[in-house]
């Protein structure tokens, strides 16, 4: 639950046009199932061109919800696209799958990150409703920086600490499992003893250059 609970709190911070205001988001040409007008890689090359103009770094990463990837697969300019990676050049009809390594290659960064997780909109003890955790309707173009050190201004970072901890910093970034405390329980009225592990993590997301990221929305 922890993990799912930051995780929607990065998406709801990234695909957001109060993060990526006026000039760092623009609308695609046509959603991106659209049979004629939908123009993903023009979508993404204004911005990549975007990011490089005011970070000066070219943008390595693309984030996109499970809805919007499942769309692009049926887009036909993704579609004519892989068909000539693949080398085929006479018309099929059937619709081909396009991984993210692939679409990778296509828009030339790093890597396309989908995202998959959903969570329960419903009360306790009502029927489950699940939506997505990353909307269908954004995709964030932006430069990450993969350096161990943080040399480069990449669009942000997620921090990890071990707080309060003997031989620990106070704000020591660390790449360690979540510490556990055990102790132990024992209620005397009705002599039961009850053993109990609490795990603490520590973790915060900032949002350190937001030159370095453009959002393409209504897709």
């Amino acid at each position: 639950m922890e993990a799912l609970r930051l995780e929607y709190a990065l998406a709801a911070s990234l695909f957001s046009t109060g993060t990526f205001g006026s000039g760092y988001n623009a609308a695609g040409a046509a959603v991106w199932d659209h049979a004629t007008d939908g123009k993903p890689l023009n979508d993404i090359a204004n911005a990549k061109e975007n990011v490089l103009k005011r970070c000066g770094m070219a943008a390595n990463t693309i984030v996109m919800g499970y809805g919007a990837y499942t769309a692009l697969q049926k887009c036909p300019q993704i579609q004519t696209a892989l068909r000539a990676i693949l080398g085929i050049n006479a018309r099929v009809d059937a619709q081909l799958e396009v991984s993210p390594t692939t679409l990778a290659m296509m828009f030339g960064v790093e890597q396309v990150l989908i995202g998959k997780a959903a969570y329960n909109t419903a009360d306790e003890g009502q029927t489950a409703s699940l939506s997505w955790v990353w909307a269908d309707a954004y995709c964030l173009v932006c430069y990450v920086d993969n350096t161990p050190a943080g040399l480069t201004a990449g669009l942000g970072r997620t921090f990890s600490w071990d707080k309060g901890l003997a031989g620990v910093g106070s704000a020591e970034v660390s790449a360690m499992p979540a510490p556990f405390q055990h102790f132990a329980l024992e209620l005397i009225a009705t002599a039961n003893n009850f053993e109990v592990m609490r795990a603490r993590t520590f973790v915060d997301q900032l949002l350190l250059n937001k030159e370095a990221g453009f959002l393409i929305t209504t897709l």
